[in-house]
């Protein structure tokens, strides 16, 4: 994966080594993430607001940092990681299952606008009761991973866009809440877990880990 990391032109694609730039890549976004909590980027809560995000947390590490995935073309991307759908059974370990999520183009710049018109239509989750809240938290947010809209981060950055959102009870709840605070301090295990905003919601998280899909657009 191409990086910002050249070593002084020794590696002008930047080094190749992925441990080393994941190893980078965590301290350099670490250090941009702590900006963040300190310093909220302004904005209007849309996709432009998340790519803004997205830039600021890996500007140090990836060229390509606040845009939009380009690929794979003309079908879903594939990731394998645990098996989510098996909560709280799953193993953190086991990488053999495979997630399908978005495919690169027309269809994913639709589908992202229109999970963040959704938000909108929703009033950003304001005036709901609690668990109603969780529910829809819950399906907003897998909503927005399935879509994936850049190639790494889009789980820090969906951190980052959430507790700051509009959303008065959802910005003191998620801030407060101890399952997501864990999940916040360990982004990595956030991936797989979005007990995911609570786990008295598993039911609902595994059902859409299981029943959603990119969806079927039609092309212009």
């Amino acid at each position: 994966m191409r990086n910002k990391f050249t070593r002084g032109g020794r590696f002008p694609d930047g080094i190749p080594s992925m441990v080393a730039v994941g190893a980078l890549e965590e301290h350099w976004a670490r250090l941009r993430l702590i900006e963040l909590v300190r310093s909220p980027l302004l904005g209007h809560f849309d996709y432009e607001h998340m790519k803004a995000i997205h830039r600021h947390i890996f500007q140090d590490t990836f060229a390509w940092a606040g845009q939009e995935r380009s690929a794979p073309m003309g079908g879903p991307m594939i990731k394998f990681g645990p098996d989510v759908s098996a909560f709280p059974d799953f193993d953190p370990r086991d990488y053999s299952v495979p997630h399908e999520y978005a495919p690169a183009g027309w269809q994913l710049t639709e589908a992202a606008t229109h999970e963040y018109a959704l938000l909108q239509e929703a009033d950003y989750l304001r005036g709901m009761a609690l668990s109603e809240f969780v529910d829809n938290l819950a399906l907003r947010w897998v909503s927005l991973n399935v879509v994936h809209s850049f190639r790494e981060g889009n789980t820090r950055s969906q951190l980052v866009f959430s507790p700051n959102s509009p959303t008065t009870r959802a910005t003191t709840w998620m801030r407060e809440h101890s399952c997501l605070r864990a999940a916040r301090i360990d982004w990595r295990a956030s991936r797989i877990l979005f007990v995911s905003v609570s786990s008295r919601r598993a039911t609902t998280f595994r059902t859409t880990t299981i029943t959603l899909r990119w969806p079927i657009l039609s092309p212009r």
